[in-house]
C-alpha cells in the first residue's frame, strides 16, 4: 500500500534572523518580553 502524502504546512516565528528551511529554531535564549528570562520553548503560528 502506498502511504499518502500529507500536504506542506507553513508556521511563521517572529524573528530578525534569516531562516533557511532546515534552520534549527531551539528554546535556551533569553524571551523578548516580560522579565527576560531564559524560554523554556518557542512560539510559532499558521497564520498571520
Amino acid at each position: 500500500m502506498i502511504k499518502p502524502q500529507l500536504p506542506g504546512r507553513s508556521f511563521f516565528h517572529g524573528t530578525k534572523v534569516d531562516l533557511k528551511p532546515g534552520d534549527l529554531i531551539r528554546p535556551g535564549y533569553n524571551s523578548n518580553y516580560g522579565k527576560r528570562k531564559k524560554a523554556a520553548y518557542i512560539y510559532l503560528t499558521g497564520t498571520l
